[in-house]
C-alpha cells in the first residue's frame, strides 16, 4: 500500500491517532477488494490494519465498514472532478 497527502481525515473512534501525516491518494493506490485493481479513492484504517477501496466498492459496503473502521480518507469527491461534473 502506498502513502497519502494533503487530505481531510474523519475519525470516528477515540482509538484514532490524534496526529497524522496528511497526504493524498495517487494513481498507485489500487483497490484492495478481489481482483478490482481500480483505483482507491477511499483509504480505510481498521483496528487490525488497513485497506484501500474504489469508490464502487466503499460505497456498496459503506455500512457494514463504518462500524469497525478507526480512521477513513475518504475522497470520491475527486471522482465527480475527474469525470468533468461538479463537486
Amino acid at each position: 500500500m502506498s502513502t497519502l497527502s494533503e487530505i481531510t481525515r474523519e475519525a470516528f473512534s477515540p482509538a484514532a491517532p490524534e496526529t497524522m501525516v496528511s497526504e493524498t491518494l495517487n494513481a498507485n493506490d489500487r483497490c484492495d477488494v478481489g481482483d478490482c485493481g481500480a483505483q482507491a479513492y477511499v483509504f480505510v484504517q481498521f483496528p487490525t490494519g488497513s485497506l484501500l477501496f474504489c469508490g464502487h466498492h466503499f460505497t456498496a459496503n459503506e455500512s457494514a465498514i463504518r462500524k469497525t473502521l478507526v480512521l477513513v480518507v475518504d475522497e470520491r469527491d475527486r471522482l465527480a472532478v475527474k469525470l468533468g461534473g461538479s463537486a
